[in-house]
């Protein structure tokens, strides 16, 4: 778990350093602008998601012992897994409420990526499971998605404009690795 962690935040440091270099060069005009937040950063976030996932592993789903990633995913995998969360910030942005919350994005996009490699686990462990962590789970991953949207609309506030958006994502970013550590042990209780 430290090394996903670990990898986590390096690539997550290494996205907002990225993001506040393209800010300046990307923002000229709507299409740009909508670009920009749909598409190009959240694609910033998707390296530092992908390697706390697959770094967590096993651990991320409460196992100390588990078959080798290299059993479970394949190009394939990775294929699907850009697919989903290249797609997911482009249906979000287009539901009324939920565009006004980005900082749900995130966690909606890291629990995606742990139900896809949750799957092949449970079929390679051979137990039928499901992707419902329950109730209580799916109201803390809401609670720290909002309050990640919530820190990150305080910090935009007092800070210039030029880093509003690397500090909203930033406290967004911070808040979704326990939202996913909750989703993948959820998850894991029924392996």
């Amino acid at each position: 778990m430290l090394a996903g962690l670990l990898l986590f935040i390096l690539l997550a440091v290494a996205g907002l350093v990225i993001e506040v270099w393209l800010i300046d060069r990307l923002r000229h005009d709507r299409l740009n602008d909508w670009l920009a937040d749909h598409l190009y950063l959240p694609a910033l976030r998707l390296p530092a998601l992908i390697g706390f996932v697959l770094g967590a592993y096993p651990a991320l789903f409460g196992l100390t012992d588990a078959p080798p990633l290299g059993q479970l995913i394949d190009f394939d995998w990775f294929g699907q897994a850009m697919n989903l969360l290249f797609v997911l910030p482009l249906l979000f942005s287009l539901l009324p409420v939920a565009g006004r919350l980005p900082g749900l994005l995130l966690p909606l996009q890291g629990a995606a990526l742990v139900a896809l490699l949750f799957g092949p686990l449970a079929h390679a462990l051979g137990v039928q499971a499901s992707y419902y962590p329950g109730s209580e789970v799916l109201g803390l991953m809401l609670v720290l998605a909002l309050a990640g949207h919530f820190l990150g609309q305080q910090l935009v506030r007092r800070f210039p404009d030029a880093l509003a958006a690397p500090l909203y994502d930033a406290a967004a970013l911070a808040c979704q690795a326990p939202a996913i550590i909750a989703y993948g042990r959820a998850l894991g209780r029924q392996l």
